[in-house]
């Protein structure tokens, strides 16, 4: 007999062709076997999808290097692979947005009350007549407290804000995130293969902080605050894996990669914050 797809001549007794790989079909289309076959094709743990995350929580590196090197048939394309996580996740954070708004405030609330804390340190090293004078406790207090209002007003715009286009935030910092990692990881891995190894990460973080914030909403709130923690740990555990690390020199190079992220990410919290207060101002 020969293979319909691609007319090879194969053995009656073949569940696959040798040489296009297609299922040799044999039997008529029945409701059975065409939900079986859809169930697969979708679901199944052999699915090209499900290949890619088992094989990136296993052994991400021989993901990346099998990926880089060529052999690309049986996984998602990383690129791919990124887009239908941040989906996913965008699916999950829009289906329950007053929850996840609820907890990113908490979040934000707390960051609040850590400055908060440093402007109380600060007036308490007013000079002593300052510090007595209660026309100006009462206006530092309530300096303090509209400064709070604000913050909260304007991190709530932004919340919903990144919830709108959360993908396009996500695919603009995808290159961001490739960037730093090929300034602190450098060689033998150019922009480009480092582009590749990000974007299959941050597939996968995009499923981790779904998960946790899914068991958030219906075990614990507080596990929510594990987010960044898993993502910070699975991008050790990546490049650990990857570059063959000892443990002293992927915590140096972790601290790098955490310093920068965090000077990138002020830099955007400080560009939010002045388009917040713009915003606030023009309304």
């Amino acid at each position: 007999m020969n293979c319909k797809n691609c007319n090879n001549s194969i053995s009656s007794q073949n569940k696959f062709c040798n040489e296009c790989g297609a299922k040799v079909v044999k039997e008529r289309i029945t409701l059975k076997n065409l939900l079986s076959d859809v169930f697969a094709n979708a679901f199944g743990w052999d699915n090209k999808y499900f290949v890619t995350v088992k094989n990136l929580i296993v052994s991400p590196h021989v993901v990346f290097h099998e990926y880089i090197n060529g052999t690309r048939k049986k996984y998602v394309n990383p690129f791919a692979f990124f887009a239908i996580g941040a989906a996913i996740t965008v699916v999950v954070l829009n289906f329950f947005a007053e929850d996840y708004l609820r907890l990113s405030s908490n979040m934000n609330q707390k960051q609040i009350e850590i400055v908060d804390e440093v402007v109380v340190s600060e007036e308490e090293d007013l000079p002593k007549k300052a510090a007595n004078d209660s026309d100006v406790r009462e206006n530092k207090v309530l300096s303090s407290k509209e400064f709070k209002d604000k913050q909260a007003e304007i991190s709530a715009k932004l919340q919903k804000g990144l919830l709108k286009y959360f993908n396009l935030v996500s695919f603009v910092f995808l290159p961001v995130y490739a960037f730093i990692a090929f300034l602190v990881f450098w060689k033998p891995y150019n922009y480009g293969e480092h582009l590749v190894i990000n974007g299959y990460i941050q597939g996968i973080t995009f499923l981790f902080t779904t998960a946790l914030f899914l068991i958030s909403l219906f075990i614990n709130p507080v596990i929510y605050n594990f987010v960044v923690v898993s993502t910070i740990g699975y991008y050790t555990y990546a490049y650990t894996r990857l570059y063959r690390l000892s443990f002293g020199k992927i915590i140096v190079r972790l601290l790098k990669f955490v310093v920068i992220i965090a000077i990138t990410f002020f830099i955007f919290v400080l560009i939010g914050f002045v388009f917040g207060n713009f915003i606030l101002a023009t309304n």
